[in-house]
This record gives C-alpha cells, structure tokens and sequence, in this order.
C-alpha cells in the first residue's frame, strides 16, 4: 500500500520539474533585443530555434540581423522577431506594442500617439489583419470602426434612407416620373412656372367674377 501510496507524489514531482524545466528552455528560446532610431526605441523578442518555417509568399515577415530590424515579403535572412514587442517614442511614451509569432503579428496590436492617446487597435492573425479594429483622432474621437476579415476590410451595410424606400416602393410609372424630375431639372422648373401662371390667372378670374 505504501509503494502505490509513494507513485502519485513522484509523478507530481516529475511534473514540477518538468514544467520548470520548459519554462526556463522556452525563455532560452527567445532571446531579448533592443534596437534604437532618431524616432523610436523598441524591445522585442527573437527565436533563435533551428525550426523550419514554411514561409507563405503572400505574409511580410519581421527579422533581425546586425543589428537591424528588416521586413521581407515570403521569406526572410536573420532571426525572426518571436514574442512581445514594444516600441516607444522619444519621450517614453508607448508607440506600439504587440506580439510576433515566428515573424508574423498575431493577436491585438495597438499604437500611440507622442501625447499617450490611443490611435489604433487591430487585430492580427498569423501575420493577417482578422477581426475588429479602430482607429482614433488625437482628441480621442473615434475616426474609422469596423472589421477585417482575412486581411480584406468589411464594409457596414447602411440603412436606407426612407425617402429612398418610399421611392422603390412606388409604381413604376411614378419612379421614371422622378427619374425625370432628377436628370431633367430645366424641365421641372418650367413646369412649375407654368403652374404658377395658370394658378394667376385662375385667381385673376376669380376676382373679376367678384368684382362684377
């Protein structure tokens, strides 16, 4: 009883040190870099693992190499960008911040402007624009909302106008009358003039009918 007692705290302690151990590797995986501009400052993850990737010559991929960050479409010649990435102005104010997955944004992403205000927020998979974003002026109003899906950008479907419906649920007859009306304004603004006129004359008549 004692021996089948002992397996289940010795696999509990496997376990430990088995977690322990692919943290400590997974970090090791990742290393931490910093690259520096005249703009900007940025921290950011890289793999250095020997694993294949099957790029996709559609997707732009993010890499490190001496000492520089470069974008290459369908491939790439350094160390991917793999994990948290941060970017900052000049002032330390947040610029960017995301994460890469092998090269590719995945996730939420969002940016800054200099004062702290947000100005985007998109959301990434495997490298492609997919699910809700939004964009913000500098006074905090909203300027552009809606949804990407897989990297095409979804347009919200407006509601009609009731005049418009109005329109379409008239006699056909009637909707190339105001067909006319639209492409022929000449046209109707001489038939109200001459409704005008015979509207005069009709009271002209009227008044010398009384008159008499």
């Amino acid at each position: 009883m004692r021996m089948f007692a002992h397996k289940p705290i010795k696999r509990l302690l496997l376990l430990s040190v088995f977690m322990l151990f692919g943290n400590t590797f997974a970090q090791n995986l990742a290393e931490l870099r910093h690259f520096t501009t005249a703009q900007y400052k940025m921290d950011f993850y890289i793999s250095s693992t020997q694993k294949k990737i099957n790029y996709t010559d559609t997707l732009y991929y993010h890499w490190f190499k001496s000492q520089k960050l470069h974008i290459t479409q369908g491939g790439s010649a350094g160390n991917l960008l793999h994990g948290n990435f941060q970017k900052f102005h000049t002032n330390g104010q947040l610029a960017e911040r995301g994460e890469f997955k092998y090269g590719l944004k995945d996730g939420e992403w969002m940016t800054w402007y200099e004062s702290g205000e947000l100005k985007s927020k998109l959301i990434y998979k495997k490298g492609i624009l997919n699910g809700s974003f939004s964009t913000y002026s500098k006074d905090g109003k909203t300027t552009e909302k809606g949804k990407f899906k897989k990297g095409r950008k979804k347009h919200k479907k407006q509601k009609k106008d009731q005049s418009i419906e109005e329109e379409e649920q008239a006699p056909w007859y009637k909707r190339i009358f105001q067909i006319e009306k639209k492409e022929n304004p000449e046209k109707e603004a001489k038939r109200l003039a001459r409704r005008t006129r015979q509207q005069e004359r009709k009271m002209a008549k009227e008044r010398e009918v009384k008159n008499d």
